[in-house]
């Protein structure tokens, strides 16, 4: 029974790391928007993506200057035309 408990605590406290450590890199993933103006102000190569829906589009059409509209009928298009050597940036809603 022992032994059975300590894998089971053994197993949670090894699943809890692995989150903890994914949470950690999906948030350094993360762009402020400031730091986007500065990269843009500072005339850093950037690929900028919009990925909302077309609903969501229509309600706001605005777009940062330079952003590409990811719909189903561009993204071959757009997937050939993104540069391997800029940075990409995805923003939605």
């Amino acid at each position: 029974m022992v032994l059975l408990v300590a894998s089971l605590a053994f197993y949670i406290g090894y699943k809890f790391v692995g989150r903890q450590r994914f949470l950690r890199e999906l948030r350094i993933a993360r762009i402020s928007p400031e730091e986007l103006k500065e990269k843009l102000d500072a005339g850093e190569p950037l690929t900028i993506v919009d990925l909302r829906h077309s609903v969501d589009f229509e309600a706001d059409p605005e777009t940062i200057p330079g952003a590409f509209a990811w719909t189903r009928v561009n993204s071959s298009k757009l997937m050939r035309d993104c540069r391997v050597d800029r940075e990409v940036i995805l923003y939605c809603t």
